[in-house]
């Protein structure tokens, strides 16, 4: 409330109002690599995954997650630390005047802290969770080298579409040219959608094979361990702090996105395990 009393909380389609905000702002976006997680289910998961593992191999990390649970500030993490009440203070009083003169709406809004956050602390890479949908969510202006998309459900089908087809497009629209796509989405059809945007778009498509039947899962009460066989690391039997079986797929997802890192980016052996062991989600 003291933050945005003035700004809509409503659904606005459209990236023209992002854009224009971040263009006039700088385009703090532009200059942090990115990677953006998609989906409809295990996103957040996937993007905390991520973001601890890359801080774990010493890299400054910065996580934009959407919604939190008890404060505003989780939103905002750099190396697993939620951003300071008196740091997002200052940072809404100098962004202010361009929140209002655009109209942005509070995602918008949000989203457009996040990246002005990450540009001041120096974030070496970012992770960015899309907060509805894909193809016109406030996320989708980011530059990413890598794109995932979870999974599909029929979710928000007032904004997405009442099928699983159409709301696999509007997911699919977070795909860039050139640039890998990765899905832990079981179904072959859905699957088609997505690599058929990939082919257009020639962008490398990449289906993580993740039935827990054959992942060894198993689910405790504070963990869930599970086994992964890997080009970069060899087989691994990993342990999540997050409980579900559920969760051994998202693991595995996560570990496959951090293995298509960029090699300055990806981790050596101790820091993913330690990392995935380590996820506070």
């Amino acid at each position: 409330e003291e933050l945005f009393a003035h700004v809509p909380h409503g659904i606005q389609w459209g990236l023209e109002r992002m854009e224009a905000f971040l263009h006039d702002t700088g385009d703090p976006h532009l200059g942090i690599p990115c990677v953006h997680v998609g989906g409809t289910n295990g996103k957040g998961s996937v993007a905390s995954t991520v973001a601890t593992v890359l801080a774990r191999a010493g890299h400054r990390a910065g996580l934009y997650t959407s919604p939190h649970l008890c404060s505003f500030r989780e939103r905002f993490q750099i190396g697993g630390v939620p951003v300071d009440d008196d740091e997002l203070r200052e940072l809404v009083r100098e962004l202010d005047p361009e929140i209002r003169r655009h109209s942005l709406t509070f995602f918008e809004a949000a989203t457009g802290l996040a990246f002005h956050l990450f540009r001041r602390r120096e974030v070496e890479v970012s992770v960015i969770e899309v907060g509805l949908g894909g193809r016109l969510d406030a996320t989708n202006v980011v530059a990413p080298f890598l794109s995932a998309v979870t999974n599909v459900d029929l979710d928000h089908c007032d904004y997405l579409g009442s099928t699983l087809n159409e709301i696999a497009l509007e997911k699919a629209g977070i795909i860039k040219s050139g640039v890998p796509l990765l899905t832990a989405e079981p179904d072959a059809r859905i699957r088609s959608v997505l690599s058929a945007t990939c082919d257009s778009l020639m962008a490398p498509f990449l289906h993580v094979e993740s039935e827990p039947g054959s992942m060894s899962v198993d689910v405790r009460e504070d963990h869930t361990a599970f086994d992964v066989s890997t080009p970069a690391w060899g087989r691994l039997r990993l342990q999540t702090p997050l409980p579900g079986d559920h969760q051994a797929v998202n693991g595995a997802l996560a570990v496959a996105l951090l293995e298509w890192m960029p090699p300055h980016f990806r981790p050596d052996r101790a820091a993913l395990v330690e990392g995935i062991a380590q996820v506070n989600w």
